[in-house]
């Protein structure tokens, strides 16, 4: 995989590849060949337990084949009028709050509906989704850390 994509990193300064929720071969050079994994994790048992074996998994990755790679956890299908929310969310904090984005993903019937209508999210005109996810896209370029800083940096002066 680092072979194949050798070439787009040239003209590309970020490559997303989205993966099935599940350790395989394919996942397993995907991961070998990137410089960041991000984990969707939703408000769940289930998909906590999910995270931290994809986590474990990850980590024997990196032991078997000598590399690091970063690894985000993004908070999915997030709704802060539920309990399980914020308790799940309070919970991967305290645990992985190193690796957790400060962006969440609002539950919202945007996505679902982009994708029945075959079209993407940003062609609907107001959608918490939408708002989330670009959010989501100006942390990972470093964005909002550039933005912050200047903020405070206007604020002292």
């Amino acid at each position: 995989m680092r072979a194949l994509l050798k070439p787009l990193l040239s003209q590309y300064e970020y490559i997303f590849i989205d993966c099935a929720p599940a350790l395989n071969l394919t996942n397993t050079a995907m991961i070998s060949a990137s410089t960041m994994v991000i984990l969707p994790v939703a408000p769940d048992a289930y998909s906590q337990i999910g995270m931290n074996q994809t986590l474990a998994e990850i980590h024997q990755i990196e032991k078997d084949f000598n590399f690091s790679v970063e690894k985000k956890i993004l908070f999915t299908k997030f709704d802060a009028r539920e309990f399980t929310s914020m308790k799940y969310l309070g919970e991967i904090a305290e645990k992985h709050g190193d690796k957790q984005f400060s962006t969440s993903i609002r539950i919202c019937a945007d996505v679902k509906n982009a994708i029945a209508e075959k079209t993407d999210l940003f062609s609907i005109r107001q959608s918490a989704a939408k708002e989330d996810y670009d959010r989501l896209a100006q942390e990972v370029m470093g964005l909002s850390e550039k933005r912050s800083a200047k903020s405070v940096e206007g604020k002292a002066r």
